[in-house]
């Protein structure tokens, strides 16, 4: 028995009290109310009992079970006795209240509220509490063990998508409670998973069709409503499987390679979509991603000697394999490149020889055979990757393009197999501007070609250079290697510009006037026409000269004869003409004199002129001759011994007789050739006076004769010229040219017919030691010259003839 304390009449209807603490809850208490009219009334008594709470727990486990989600909805079974079955008790889980569903006398069922858990799980005290009860002033019963709600948190799904066949391996990150009935769902279809931490559960998925849908994890999810039993949810992806129709380029180095992939089903579903190549090492960039292509730097590999395959995982897990493979190749090393000059307009085929060693033991170019059409060469200055083609297993060919280059500059080269990656052997070419012409020797040259013209200007070390005349006829030229500057040692820089002065031509057949024009280039490596020079400097053509006489057409071999060359075509062209005199194994060359188109002079040379009989050519342009083979006769000297009689009277007309050797000059033929060419000059021993020059006649190789003219009183020394024009002097030779004789007086007057007179004649006479005088139509000798007076006879009388001058 109690009493209740606190006992408050409230109204004519309504008693309020206590009932204390402590009581039975297995005990069925009468609870009385004695109300007395005074102090002798009876009281009015009824009965009452308390309910009790045995235990709870989740209609999943059907046993005692204390967890919770905290979205709420979770099935709670509370026991107990005495539960008012006419009322609806308040079931609290902490503060917030939970959903009654359905009572009895001895069960409460309840669906959980949702509650805020801070972190992964919170406890919360359960309540139960009927209007009409209280319990030692407490209006709600406590359950004595908490109830414990907790989050289940997804916070990523990886991968993101997979092909619509399933098997994509799942990664789900958050937080899932380690006691738990766990249930993952993709697209509301439960999902074969395992649970590895509270923070990661592993799912694969199934087939499903493609499009988006979502993934979501639940606890409990039995005990759950429908609406509340999920966690957040993360959208997957499905996608049909995609195809690799194709991979460029398909060769590359072993450092990595930029590829484009193309075929079909590339979709980003931002997963960060990796490649796998070559052992199932990922690409380390993507460059581009669309539907159908994907540009990707593939990691770096070996070089196996063989193609290896090249797959895509857009899920970072199942590969869509390439249709074609990829080739791993070391470094090239390219040595030399020829030519090692180009135009700088480019156009340009080079040779590069080098080599390369493959993992799978082969040394040679020709083992890139199936990837040729890949190979590239850099041009590093205009940046292309240039077309390769494998002559062998040293040499790879290209074709520089038509792009503009600085000129005057070394430009590099590299190898790249694939217009990606470039190999770390670099070779230098150098770009040559147009060449520059300044001048020309020869000037000229016949029509007829074969002129060897050395051309003078600014050239380039290409080992060719080519040449047109008047923009038209091809000549064979060449650079002179002496004339230029070394190479020196390429590099970006800008080593020695390798240039040269000179070059030689030689004229074609049939050749006009105009401008020598040359050039550089190569045409045999080159893929345009050659371009020439432009600077108008002309050679001029002109028709081949002939010689057809010489004069005179001898002379001494001491040289210096003054020869007249007669012909034709002896144009002026712009080079100093010059004469070739020439015999077998002796040419020596002079300098020739135009005089107009028929005339050229010249001067023998004083020296290295020997007896015989030369040619004389004629070179217009100091180097092709005339071939006329018109013949000139060199001799020695003359020898002059006597002359007979060694005085003559002032008014000429006397016969000398000139004794001597080496008079008679005879050609090849044995004809004498100088009869026409003998001269006799007087040198005056005496007096200046003018040139005395006789026409001589050739008697015998030794003998000549001359017949005097009118010359002054004078001693003079005789000297002989075999070709009209040079003399020799012969010293001790001289001739007497004495004065008229002049009579004053004779002495006797007369004399007998029989002669025997000795008559002395007085007057001028000159000391020849020979006189003549005349009796009548008689000649006599006149001796007995004295230096006063000479002695002549008459009739063979003796005479003396006075020289009374």
């Amino acid at each position: 028995a109690f009493n209740m304390t606190g006992v408050t009449v409230v109204s004519a209807t309504t008693i309020t009290g206590t009932v204390p603490a402590g009581l039975d809850a297995s005990t069925t208490y009468s609870l009385s109310v004695n109300i007395k009219s005074s102090a002798t009334a009876s009281f009015s008594s009824f009965t009452f009992s308390t309910y009790t709470i045995s235990d709870y727990w989740t209609i999943s486990s059907g046993s005692p079970d204390r967890y919770g989600p905290a979205q709420g909805g979770t099935r709670v079974t509370i026991t107990g006795v005495n539960f008012d079955t006419g009322s609806t008790p308040t079931v609290n889980f902490g503060s917030m209240g939970a959903t009654v569903a359905s009572t009895s006398s001895t069960q409460i069922v309840v669906t959980t509220p949702a509650v805020t858990v801070p972190s992964n799980t919170v406890n919360q005290t359960i309540c139960v509490r009927y209007a009409n009860i209280a319990f030692g002033g407490v209006t709600c019963l406590p359950i004595a063990t908490d109830f414990i709600f907790y989050n289940t948190t997804l916070a990523s799904v990886y991968p993101v998508s997979g092909p619509v066949g399933g098997g994509t391996n799942l990664t789900l990150n958050g937080y899932f409670h380690p006691t738990r009935d766990l249930d993952v769902r993709i697209n509301g279809a439960s999902a074969s998973c395992a649970r590895e931490s509270t923070a990661l559960i592993i799912c694969t998925t199934s087939a499903q069709t493609a499009g988006s849908v979502n993934v979501d994890v639940s606890m409990d999810s039995s005990t759950s409503t429908a609406s509340l039993k999920y966690s957040n949810t993360i959208p997957f992806d499905y996608y049909a499987e995609p195809t690799v129709s194709s991979i460029f380029p398909s060769i590359g180095f072993t450092t990595g390679s930029l590829v484009t992939l193309t075929g079909s089903g590339f979709v980003d579903y931002n997963i960060g979509l990796s490649l796998v190549a070559l052992g199932n090492t990922a690409a380390t960039t993507i460059q581009e991603l669309t539907s159908t292509k994907i540009i990707a730097r593939l990691p770096s590999c070996s070089d196996t000697g063989s193609a290896q395959t090249v797959s895509i995982l857009l899920n970072g897990q199942q590969a869509a394999t390439s249709t074609t493979s990829f080739y791993c190749m070391n470094d090239v090393t390219i040595s030399s490149v020829s030519p090692q000059l180009q135009p700088a307009r480019g156009g340009m085929n080079l040779t590069f020889t080098g080599s390369y060693s493959s993992g799978g033991g082969s040394s040679s170019f020709t083992s890139l055979a199936s990837y040729a059409e890949e190979l590239r060469i850099l041009d590093r200055h205009t940046s292309e990757y240039l077309p390769v083609t494998i002559i062998d297993g040293s040499n790879l060919l290209i074709q520089t393009s038509s792009i503009s280059r600085t000129t005057g500059q070394w430009q590099a080269y590299s190898f790249s197999p694939n217009g990606n990656e470039t190999s770390s052997s670099t070779t230098w070419v150098f770009s040559y501007p147009s060449p520059v012409v300044s001048s020309l020797n020869p000037v000229s040259g016949p029509s007829t070609g074969n002129t060897n013209v050395t051309v003078t200007g600014t050239f380039y070390d290409t080992h060719v250079a080519a040449g047109t005349f008047n923009s038209g006829a091809a000549a064979s030229c060449h650079i002179v290697r002496t004339s230029c500057v070394d190479f020196g040692t390429p590099n970006s820089a800008g080593s020695t510009q390798p240039t040269c002065t000179d070059v030689k031509c030689v004229s074609p057949s049939s050749v006009t006037t105009g401008a020598l024009e040359i050039s550089n280039d190569d045409i045999s490596v080159l893929s345009t026409a050659a371009v020439y020079s432009s600077d108008s400097v002309t050679f001029t053509s002109y028709s081949p000269p002939s010689v057809s006489a010489l004069d005179p057409p001898l002379g001494p071999t001491t040289g210096s004869t003054q020869v007249t060359v007669t012909g034709s075509g002896f144009v002026s062209v712009g080079d100093s003409p010059l004469a070739t005199i020439s015999k077998t194994g002796l040419s020596l060359t002079v300098s020739a004199t135009r005089v107009d188109s028929t005339t050229m002079t010249l001067t023998t040379p004083s020296s290295g002129l020997t007896d015989g009989e030369f040619s004389i050519e004629i070179l217009l342009n100091g180097q092709q001759a005339t071939s006329n083979a018109i013949k000139y006769q060199s001799y020695p000297d003359p020898t002059l011994t006597s002359v007979s009689p060694m005085f003559f009277p002032v008014r000429g007309s006397t016969n000398l007789t000139l004794s001597g050797s080496g008079f008679a000059i005879l050609n090849s033929g044995s004809a004498i050739i100088n009869s026409n060419y003998i001269r006799v000059a007087a040198a005056s021993q005496v007096w200046e006076t003018t040139a005395y020059e006789l026409t001589g006649q050739l008697v015998t190789d030794t003998e000549l004769r001359v017949v005097t003219t009118a010359h002054i009183e004078d001693e003079i020394a005789l000297q002989v010229s075999l070709n009209a024009q040079q003399y020799h002097a012969v010293p001790g030779i001289s001739v007497g040219v004495y004065p008229e004789v002049q009579v004053y007086s004779i002495s006797p007057k007369s004399g007998p017919f029989s002669g025997d007179t000795t008559v002395t004649v007085e007057g001028g006479f000159y000391n020849t030691s020979r006189y003549l005088a005349e009796f009548g139509s008689q000649q006599v000798t006149c001796s007995n010259y004295q230096q006063s007076t000479t002695f002549c006879g008459a009739e063979g009388d003796n005479c003396t003839c006075v020289d009374g001058r």
